[in-house]
This record gives C-alpha cells, sequence and structure tokens, in this order.
C-alpha cells in the first residue's frame, strides 16, 4: 500500500506542497485507519468531522467489556449507547470478559442494527439474579436479527483446569440469558 500512497502523490502534488494526511482519498484513510491503534483511532476520531466519521466505525466496531469493576461498568456503556445512535449503528460484536446475568440483558435491551457477533467469557462462578429482576429483564431484550454467532465460554478456577464451549448460534437472543447462566 506504501507504493499506492506514493503513486497517489506522484501524479497529485507538485515537489513544492506539503503533504496533508486529510488530502488522501477516504478509502485511503480508510485503509490507514484500519492499520492504527485503538490508542490512535481515539485521539485521530477527534482531530475534525472527517476523521471523526470515517474513524467512528472502527473504533467501535467491536465493543470489548472488560472483568474488572462492577455493574457500573454496564450501566455506564449502556448510558452511553442510548444516547449515541452513531455508535450503535456501527457496533458488530460484543465480546464480555466477565458475565453478568443483568448486565448482558441490559444491553441486549438495545437494538443494535448490526450486531452479528456476541461472545460471552467468564471465568469462576457466575453471579445471580432474582427470578423476578430476571423475567422483568428478559422482557427488555430486543431481537437482534443480524446476531448469528453467539458464543459462550466458562472457565472455573483456571483456564488451564476445565473448559467449557456452548454454541449458541440458533439460540434466540431472548433466550440467551434463560435460567441455565
Amino acid at each position: 500500500m506504501g507504493g499506492l500512497l506514493f503513486a497517489y502523490y506522484t501524479v497529485n502534488c507538485t515537489p513544492s506542497q506539503k503533504l496533508n494526511l486529510l488530502d488522501l482519498p477516504s478509502e485511503l484513510l480508510q485503509w490507514v485507519i484500519g492499520n492504527m491503534t485503538q490508542e490512535d483511532r481515539r485521539s485521530f476520531v477527534l482531530a475534525c468531522k472527517r476523521t471523526y466519521d470515517l474513524t467512528l466505525p472502527a473504533l467501535f466496531r467491536c465493543i470489548s467489556i472488560k472483568p474488572y469493576g462492577n455493574a457500573d461498568n454496564f450501566s455506564s456503556l449502556v448510558s452511553f449507547l442510548t444516547t449515541r445512535p452513531d455508535v450503535i449503528e456501527v457496533v458488530r460484536e460484543i465480546v464480555m470478559h466477565k458475565f453478568d446475568p443483568s448486565g448482558v440483558r441490559h444491553l441486549l435491551a438495545i437494538s443494535f442494527p448490526h450486531l452479528t457477533k456476541l461472545v460471552i467469557r467468564h471465568v469462576g462462578p457466575v453471579s445471580t439474579i432474582t427470578e423476578d429482576e430476571r423475567v422483568t429483564l428478559n422482557r427488555s431484550i430486543k431481537h437482534q436479527p443480524g446476531l448469528t454467532d453467539r458464543k459462550f465460554f466458562r472457565f472455573r478456577a483456571s483456564f488451564h483446569t476445565f473448559s467449557t464451549h456452548i454454541d449458541m448460534r440458533h439460540v434466540d437472543s431472548r433466550l440467551l440469558c434463560q435460567d441455565s447462566l
């Protein structure tokens, strides 16, 4: 791709012109953004309206929820997403590194039009919620029509001693977190 960038500027720039990254066509900028780290994308998205529009899909394509923290992580994320339909529009994957029965239900109460993959990885015992809370929260779960890849990984004690993989491709998102989980 470096040769393509060189060729673009060789044809379109005179030797005295200063090269500006934003002079690149959108397709080349998307390639550059695709090769950035998430940290660089977080900075680049703030540069201007054009970089925001081009960077947002790469920045929020996959939402990864880390295991540290508490239920406030889910509620903060849900609050953020419900105020940002532009972000909801670009989410394709959600990866949870800790299963929170209440948090996952709150998250799936948001309709993600392009969500295709949900992965839940969990170590240790699963926290519980009351039957009333489970029933109430399950009613709020939205159908995710594009969600075709659903996986739940549960590990006990450590990753080396025991692992179970449940393939949930054929499970309706409304049933994702029923009694067994």
